[in-house]
């Protein structure tokens, strides 16, 4: 059984909104370049 803790962290990995595509854009710009 998952401690309290666990379970708040996995609901707020879930509930964790996608990074906007401007963001990634630049994370793939900075890795290549």
């Amino acid at each position: 059984m998952k401690s309290a803790v666990q379970m708040m962290e996995g609901s707020a990995e879930v509930r964790r909104p996608p990074p906007p595509a401007s963001f990634s854009q630049s994370l793939v710009r900075s890795a290549s370049s």
